[in-house]
């Protein structure tokens, strides 16, 4: 029990910290601690607030965060607690963070393009030049051109 009540504690720090942070403008801080908002932390002393965390993230992004950009797309893809899908919005962030130089934004986006479905125009060329550009970032034996 004691050791259970320290790592809340520690985990409340944490949160605090990176509130703080975030609150400055620091991308990491934002992203971790929208994560945090996004469901919430009851334990650590973090309400859910959707829309904050999506307000930081975009922060995040609009810096040059293209883990922020990412993280956007993967919000919006599927949609989360109170904040609707939106694949659209979804391909833009990805395609953000893979002209930032995110290779699983890139594969990402390159999918989404490739079943054009959901809102989404299918365009097999540009998914085909997105998937290229993943690999060349990242190489991995999972994606195929």
């Amino acid at each position: 029990e004691y050791e259970a009540t320290r790592r809340v504690e520690a985990l409340r720090t944490a949160f605090e910290h990176y509130a703080i942070a975030a609150e400055k403008g620091h991308p990491d801080a934002q992203i971790n601690y929208a994560l945090a908002l996004i469901d919430g932390a009851p334990s650590a002393g973090v309400a859910a607030d959707a829309k904050r965390a999506i307000e930081l993230l975009e922060e995040a992004s609009a810096n040059g965060s293209s883990s922020a950009s990412r993280a956007l797309g993967q919000i919006l893809l599927n949609g989360h607690a109170s904040i609707p899908s939106d694949p659209p919005q979804a391909l833009r962030h990805f395609l953000k963070a893979a002209n930032d130089g995110d290779a699983i934004a890139a594969e990402y986006a390159g999918k989404l393009l490739v079943r054009g479905e959901r809102g989404i125009e299918r365009n097999v060329a540009q998914a085909r030049s997105l998937f290229e550009r993943s690999i060349s970032i990242e190489p991995r034996p999972d994606v195929y051109l």
